[in-house]
């Protein structure tokens, strides 16, 4: 019970971040997955594997945005 609650909870937090675009919500997830590698509830290399994932999903968000943003420049420009 308690890893489904962390899974959904870091779950959650990223898709926060990810839906809002806010930069304090992405490193607040990074920071949460942090601690539970600093308290022992999570391995190194498991925490590693999240921050990356979370970075990835972040990058890649904001890399559409300015995709998006850019065809509709052009296309008002």
């Amino acid at each position: 019970m308690d890893k489904e609650r962390r899974a959904e909870t870091i779950i959650a937090m990223t898709q926060e971040a990810l839906d809002s675009g806010d930069e304090r919500l992405y490193w607040e997830a990074l920071g949460y997955v942090e601690g539970m590698r600093r308290s022992g509830a999570f391995s190194d290399k498991f925490a590693a594997t999240l921050k990356r994932y979370i970075s990835g999903e972040w990058k890649e968000k904001r890399r559409n945005g300015r995709k998006w943003f850019l065809k509709i420049w052009r296309l008002t420009a």
